[in-house]
């Protein structure tokens, strides 16, 4: 068949929000990002300037607890190494912080979500674990995870720890998803999952990066869509070439995945004048692994999640003179986020000439293929893309 809606995939970035870069968990502290250096406000203005390039918004997970300045987390149990004498206020560099601040705030192509306050869990003044949602998976795992979750009441009193900093600060971007540090363990229809989708749902977040393969493109917790990924490069690794970068969707396994989970450092130089050198290289990358047929990078989170229920739920057969999609499926899914637009890609030389049902345009042109925006009619079913 020469029609095919593409998975969208959309370019997630974690850890954005450190100050201190480097790697402490020898000393029994975080990873943080990995970068033997403070960050700079030109990390995160890269960034902004790699999603302007690809005219997409780059969805930034962040941690928050270095920017404690209210030292909110002291007395808090597991959240810091120094439960007791916390004091995140009195080693911040405010000159640095407040430009940092202000980076973040004008960035018009980064989108904001939850991940961490320090992003390990802490006993008794050391990090036991990175993956603080699920600090008890290790201990407790007998071939399947058994109740790895932290208690609801815990996991509640992070989010809104996470929300009194950032107000604190005056953001002003809403909060828009969810990626847990570290990953997620079991399945969008476990009950301690369901839990924390129930709280972050209040937050007004809709979607949750499913970073462990237990997830088919896409499937839903709770009313959140939970999006699985695929990692570009490890974690902590820094002034990465993009032209000498592999195809990240080689494997057509992984042309399953609507999240490219990278990490700040992999866009970053040491010195971080130097960063905006690759931003074409980046652009030209991003293009290059979301142009073949069948895929596409969406303009945001989620326009990702949308069309990737689409892509894993419409219905599509070829009819006389064209082709039939089919949306009963698409309209059971239990998200917020699922529009009434959608997109086809379309080879063989064939172009659409009308659309029963609603309406479309020519999207992108590409070598071997043609993207198209679908606007479904209100109330319908179903839609016939005549070629």
């Amino acid at each position: 068949m020469n029609l095919t809606l593409p998975l969208a995939t959309h370019i997630r970035i974690d850890d954005v929000g450190w100050f201190e870069g480097r790697d402490l968990r020898t000393v029994g502290r975080p990873s943080s990002t990995g970068m033997p250096r403070i960050h700079h406000p030109l990390d995160v203005r890269v960034v902004n300037e790699i999603g302007k390039a690809l005219n997409t918004h780059i969805h930034c997970n962040m941690v928050l607890g270095e920017w404690d300045k209210n030292n909110r987390l002291r007395g808090v149990p597991h959240v810091t190494w120094d439960e007791a004498g916390w004091d995140a206020a009195g080693k911040l560099d405010m000159k640095l912080a407040e430009a940092y601040f202000d980076e973040l705030e004008a960035s018009e192509y980064i989108d904001f979500g939850l991940h961490a306050l320090m992003h390990g869990y802490y006993v008794d003044g050391k990090q036991k674990i990175e993956a603080h949602h699920y600090p008890f998976a290790r201990e407790f795992e007998r071939g399947e995870v058994d109740s790895p979750a932290l208690p609801i009441e815990e996991f509640e009193l992070l989010v809104d720890l996470f929300f009194k900093i950032y107000d604190d600060w005056g953001f002003k971007k809403p909060v828009i998803s969810f990626g847990s540090p570290n990953g997620s363990y079991g399945t969008p229809m476990d009950d301690y999952n369901i839990k924390m989708a129930h709280v972050i749902h209040q937050r007004g977040i809709r979607s949750w990066k499913w970073a462990w393969p237990k997830v088919d493109r896409i499937d839903t917790c709770g009313g959140i869509a939970c999006m699985p990924s695929i990692e570009m490069v490890p974690w902590n690794v820094y002034d990465v070439d993009p032209d000498l970068m592999t195809f990240t969707f080689a494997d057509p396994a992984t042309r399953r995945c609507p999240d490219i989970c990278t990490h700040w450092p992999n866009f970053l130089r040491y010195n971080p004048e130097n960063n905006f050198e690759r931003v074409e290289k980046w652009k030209n990358y991003f293009r290059r692994i979301t142009s073949p047929f069948g895929m596409m990078l969406a303009r945001d989170v989620n326009e990702a999640a949308s069309q990737t229920f689409y892509s894993k739920y419409a219905e599509v057969n070829a009819v006389n003179g064209g082709y039939r999609v089919v949306f009963d499926a698409v309209d059971k899914v239990d998200s917020e986020l699922v529009r009434k637009e959608f997109y086809v890609s379309l080879k063989g030389g064939e172009q659409i000439k009308a659309c029963d049902g609603g309406s479309f345009i020519l999207a992108e042109k590409r070598e071997d293929h043609d993207l198209y925006k679908i606007v479904r009619n209100e109330g319908v079913s179903a839609v016939v893309l005549k070629i």
